[in-house]
């Protein structure tokens, strides 16, 4: 992203939207290590996926989510 990093624009998300709506966040980065997977949780990001990556993962982490916000209901 051209003016924000993504997780700059997490912090914002997490900070200012409500936990209700706030979207489920899924970062996908080249960048691997410990600190930065750390430093992406800590910002508000959901999940952590290291490139490359298969689609699958993705699916994975989806489906997951899915199925902890059909059990809350």
């Amino acid at each position: 992203m051209p003016e924000l990093s993504g997780i700059e624009t997490a912090k914002i998300l997490t900070q200012h939207t409500n936990q209700s709506i706030r979207p489920y966040i899924i970062a996908m980065t080249a960048n691997a290590s410990q600190k930065d997977k750390e430093d992406c949780l800590a910002s508000g990001i959901n999940e952590y996926v290291s490139k490359p990556f298969h689609k699958e993962e993705i699916a994975d982490l989806l489906n997951d989510f899915i199925a902890r916000k059909n059990s809350k209901t």
